[in-house]
């Protein structure tokens, strides 16, 4: 397993890693297949080449065709461990989300 460190010091928005991720090189059908393995539907991701100032990456943008409910931290968390991801998958994504709502609640 490989280890990918990000220095995120202003932040970072779900479609840049999205976009980082495939230009590092995962497959967007290996992200696809992965996303399908969850209950939520009513979204389309896209992928397109992009360059803004001479810095070039692949855009990834992620369109909800209708609205999605709004999902706390405990309904996502259910949501990944009631998944038919693989079980590291399933628990990596599962501690991620943790951190990240930790990180959301002592900001707000």
């Amino acid at each position: 397993m490989k280890t990918l460190y990000l220095d995120t010091f202003s932040g970072i928005s779900g479609d840049m890693l999205l976009g980082l991720l495939v230009d590092l090189g995962v497959s967007l059908d290996a992200l696809l297949d992965e996303l399908n393995r969850l209950p939520v539907s009513g979204y389309q991701v896209t992928a397109t080449p992009e360059q803004r100032h001479g810095i070039g990456g692949t855009r990834v943008k992620v369109s909800c065709s209708a609205p999605q409910p709004h999902r706390r931290w405990t309904d996502i968390d259910r949501m990944l461990a009631e998944s038919d991801l693989k079980q590291g998958t399933r628990e990596l994504a599962r501690r991620t989300f943790r951190l990240l709502g930790d990180a959301e609640a002592s900001v707000h």
